[in-house]
């Protein structure tokens, strides 16, 4: 079983899910990872219909059932380990919490943040992450628009970048470092598209606030005691902190881009960013003034 299945099946476990719990896609197809469709009903029944509309509008369709390559697929929401399941679930009482936050990025797509709300002065956008890290994200196939970006942006001795041979029509396929460490799990040209769509954002929105933070949100597996599982997530919180302490500079240097693209001569928001898991999201956004 490869990693993201045994954190779907640690998941499901830890909340009672039974082995002979699947979801059946309208082809008839059981997937053992995923709630069963009755608790796919109840859960959609329960989510109000701000939020409902929300997912039904965000780009990555998580609550319907959808065609693949290997047929119907169910929907990616009912997955146990779904990070937006997990967003939702630890958050979906907050105050003010809006899910799929949509921004466009000007330069060739939209960036789509998990969560967003306001504190006071502050904006905070949330990326959360569960399966996800246990797919490496060493070689990246990037649209060409965003080469002049990462050019930009680039600095020898933190965030830096690899162009390989390998790609397709249209994109350009990457390998990224902090210095000469190659970053595998940190999903670096995520980040840099949430940060083209946010500063954009501030920079065309008359309403921003003039305080943005931004919260890396992270399942934490260690209670599971599953030492895989714990290497990768270890591995990506070590580069993620690789990262940290220049956070603030690569914002600072995608918002100069956006200025210069925009033609806008505006002053940069105060900006901090953060990590969490699933124990710490909650303080940490109650700490934002």
């Amino acid at each position: 079983m490869n990693l993201n299945k045994q954190l779907d099946a640690a998941i499901k476990k830890s909340e009672n899910g039974s082995e002979e719990e699947v979801y059946i896609t309208i082809e008839g197809k059981a997937y053992e990872n995923y709630m069963s469709n009755e608790k796919w009903v109840a859960f959609l029944k329960e989510m109000n219909k701000e939020h409902r509309i929300a997912y039904v509008q965000g780009y990555g369709n998580e609550i319907s059932e959808k065609p693949g390559r290997y047929g119907i697929y169910p929907p990616k929401m009912a997955s146990y380990g779904s990070s937006s399941r997990m967003i939702y679930k630890l958050l979906k009482t907050v105050e003010g919490i809006h899910f799929e936050k949509k921004l466009p990025t000007k330069v060739g797509g939209t960036a789509n943040l998990d969560g967003y709300l306001q504190r006071g002065e502050t904006e905070i956008f949330i990326e959360a992450k569960c399966r996800e890290i246990y797919t490496k994200h060493a070689n990246i196939d990037i649209k060409k628009v965003y080469n002049e970006v990462l050019k930009d942006i680039k600095s020898d001795n933190a965030f830096n970048y690899k162009e390989n041979k390998k790609t397709k029509t249209g994109y350009l396929n990457y390998s990224f470092f902090y210095g000469k460490t190659r970053i595998e799990r940190f999903d670096i040209k995520q980040l840099i598209c949430h940060f083209l769509g946010i500063a954009a954002n501030y920079i065309k929105n008359k309403s921003a606030k003039n305080k943005i933070c931004f919260i890396y949100l992270i399942y934490n597996p260690k209670h599971f005691n599953i030492s895989k599982l714990d290497e990768v997530y270890d591995s990506t919180i070590k580069e993620i902190e690789l990262f940290k302490p220049m956070m603030n500079d690569l914002f600072n240097a995608i918002f100069d881009y956006q200025k210069k693209a925009l033609n806008r001569d505006t002053k940069a928001p105060e900006f901090k960013f953060e990590t969490a898991d699933q124990s710490t999201i909650e303080k940490i956004i109650n700490s934002v003034k």
